[in-house]
């Protein structure tokens, strides 16, 4: 009855009122807060024949009622996860990249849930086809936060199962400094909008300062725009995004990165707009692409510090010049060697909504990577 008089205030036919949507999250939240499973439950099956609510209400019902603190309660919920997915069941396996709830649900359980639930589960359900991608997800959103749980056996195990085609089987176990504590942990405990996230971002060398007057010639190299701005360019990350990434050969080496002229580079996302930068460096670079890569653009369906992290490292591997799948640690320490410039501009090529980024790095080589981003609604 609880779930039909709420659903009640939802016409079939027409827009409710804002009222109606704010007692709908109230009572997801409160029924998160009372362990009331059965009603989320209840509410996703509903929500699945309303058509106002077959999109995100209906997903987060479901989600909800996995952030319920009792292991009996995410016993139920995974039992039901299991379930091969279908036109019926959105939430189960996600094995493409591009699919958003295997990263939900492992960011959401990761959130809700300690290490000693995690460990507990993967001893219950073993190699469980089912529960792969998402038992995956949710191992790396405690590791990013620096979690050891990358030392339990029954991690070590499902990671040795994981095929090497796994997109996240290249990542460590363990965070590497560059990236150590720049995902923490939201306070926000029953929250089912997907805010689970807070970062640690330095802010940088000072303030944006126009772009420099330095010119020299420079060739353009081949490269990949979709690696260069991987985390813009997945598409459940951020459907409505555009993105542009360069390579050049510099003539001769800038004074200093600030002292180049963007403009000379004829880079479609300044036109014939000049560019404002600051100087920054690889943890400032990687903090922002982690960023971006966790929570994604205006619509997207990432909201996952897992396929951020490798969004943000295959970005800056190709960053810093070198090939996909080298090293994590290789890469770390290149990035950290290179000199790097954040920008932003004026210009119309960027939004200016919810996702613009403009990222150079300057190579040992005298190459420049560049890479902008931005997002739409």
């Amino acid at each position: 009855m609880k779930v039909q008089a709420l659903l009640a205030r939802f016409p079939q036919d027409g827009a409710p009122d804002n009222a109606a949507w704010k007692e709908l999250q109230q009572a997801i939240s409160g029924a998160v807060r009372e362990g009331d499973q059965d009603f989320l439950f209840a509410l996703h099956e509903a929500c699945g024949t309303h058509p106002l609510l077959r999109g995100w209400p209906r997903q987060s019902s479901w989600r909800a009622a996995g952030l319920i603190h009792h292991a009996s309660a995410l016993r139920r919920f995974l039992e039901r996860a299991k379930q091969p997915p279908s036109s019926e069941q959105p939430w189960g396996r996600a094995p493409r990249l591009v699919d958003g709830p295997a990263r939900n649900l492992g960011a959401m359980l990761a959130y809700a849930h300690d290490d000693d639930l995690l460990e507990r589960e993967l001893e219950h359900f073993g190699p469980e086809p089912a529960l792969r991608d998402l038992f995956a997800c949710w191992v790396q959103e405690r590791v990013v936060r620096g979690s050891p749980i990358g030392r339990s056996a029954f991690v070590q195990q499902l990671w040795r199962a994981l095929p090497a085609s796994h997109a996240l089987s290249t990542l460590p176990l363990e965070v590497l400094p560059l990236e150590a504590g720049l995902v923490k942990v939201s306070p926000r405990r029953d929250d089912t909008l997907g805010n689970w996230f807070e970062f640690d971002r330095p802010s940088g060398h000072g303030p944006f300062e126009p772009e420099g007057d330095w010119q020299t010639l420079t060739k353009e190299l081949a490269a990949e725009p979709a690696v260069l701005a991987a985390v813009a360019a997945d598409e459940g990350l951020c459907p409505n995004s555009t993105y542009e990434g360069r390579v050049f050969q510099l003539d001769r080496r800038p004074p200093s990165l600030s002292s180049l002229a963007l403009r000379s580079l004829s880079l479609e996302c300044l036109g014939a707009n000049p560019a404002k930068v600051k100087p920054c460096d690889a943890r400032e670079v990687m903090g922002l692409l982690l960023t971006l890569g966790t929570i994604g653009g205006a619509y997207g369906e990432g909201r996952s510090a897992a396929y951020g992290r490798l969004l943000a490292w295959r970005s800056l591997t190709a960053l810093a010049g070198l090939p996909a799948g080298a090293p994590l640690a290789e890469v770390e320490a290149l990035a950290q060697r290179l000199e790097w410039l954040s920008f932003e501009s004026d210009s119309d090529w960027f939004n200016h909504v919810s996702l613009d980024v403009g990222l150079v790095g300057l190579r040992a080589d005298d190459s420049l990577a560049v890479v902008a981003m931005t997002d739409t609604d």
